[in-house]
């Protein structure tokens, strides 16, 4: 058995000891606290700078609750005397936006809005109101798309003279006017607006055969599409022209664009469109071709030169 001191020496180590693990879990759970602390700050922190817009926070930063260094007070400086600049005059304010005003070339459509007999009599004395005046409201306004027939009339005439002595009466009757498709039954403004929809609006066929239904005409895709192909037969000769007049410009800026079609062929058709510039009014005819090579469109146009 060990001596009563070296028991007394054991206890007093052991009782040490307990008291020095008890420090360090405190201190463990105090760096434990910390470290939470901070990945929340991080966390937070993250979600302020990179979050989605509905994600951003407003709140504490990675730096709340920590002992910055305190900024030294600057050495005060003693001001010095300004010198006299001259003050520019204040610039003018600047109006506002406002309403613009509506376009002068517009047609107008006057709309009158009276008094009734009733309400032009006077309310004192009985006897009726002059007209002294008028306010004028202007609103812009949009009339969409009307479908109309237009009916040629022709008049048919025969000579009775020459019929009653059994002779040929000599009908005659005006000639129908020049037509884009003739017995199409289609009129030149409505393959016209087909055409700007499709090629200048870029508003493919199905939109407008539902838009066109929706008009009145119930008409089908192929129908536009046999009008279309007519149509650039019958403006062929001015891509011609429009062709040549390019092909003597000075400087040709051309530019072309893969186009997939709904049939394709054994190569991507590419519609190229070509623009000229210097002694010839600017063009901008468009060609198909099946092939990408570095000398169309000249290539193939050598006579037009």
């Amino acid at each position: 058995m060990p001596p009563a001191d070296e028991i007394d020496v054991l206890r007093r180590k052991l009782a040490h000891a307990d008291a020095v693990i008890a420090e360090l879990r405190g201190v463990v759970a105090d760096l434990r606290k910390q470290v939470e602390a901070q990945q929340a700050h991080i966390h937070r922190l993250v979600k302020i700078t990179f979050g989605r817009g509905g994600e951003r926070v407003e709140g504490p930063t990675l730096f709340d609750g920590m002992d910055l260094p305190a900024k030294e007070d600057p050495t005060p400086v003693e001001p010095s005397t300004p010198e006299a600049v001259p003050v520019a005059p204040p610039s003018a304010k600047r109006k506002g936006h406002g309403r613009r005003r509506k376009p002068t070339d517009l047609p107008r459509r006057r709309e009158e809005i009276d008094l009734s007999d009733a309400e032009k009599v006077c309310a004192c004395c009985g006897t009726a109101r002059i007209r002294i005046g008028q306010v004028v409201s202007q609103r812009l306004d949009y009339q969409p798309m009307a479908l109309f027939v237009r009916e040629l009339v022709r008049p048919t005439y025969a000579c009775r003279s020459c019929e009653s002595q059994g002779l040929d009466p000599q009908i005659a009757r005006a000639d129908l006017p020049p037509e884009p498709i003739p017995r199409s039954g289609i009129g030149s403004g409505l393959l016209a607006h087909v055409i700007v929809s499709k090629l200048v609006d870029h508003l493919p066929l199905h939109r407008q055969e539902s838009i066109l239904a929706r008009h009145g005409w119930d008409v089908r895709r192929s129908t536009l599409c046999d009008h279309l192909r007519a149509c650039g037969h019958l403006l062929t000769p001015l891509y011609d022209l429009m062709r040549r007049r390019l092909l003597r410009s000075f400087a040709i800026h051309a530019d072309d664009t893969p186009l997939v079609l709904l049939r394709p062929l054994r190569t991507t058709a590419r519609p190229a469109s070509a623009g000229g510039a210097g002694r010839t009014p600017p063009g901008a005819p468009t060609a198909r071709q099946s092939v990408r090579v570095a000398s169309w469109p000249i290539r193939g146009h050598d006579n037009d030169l």
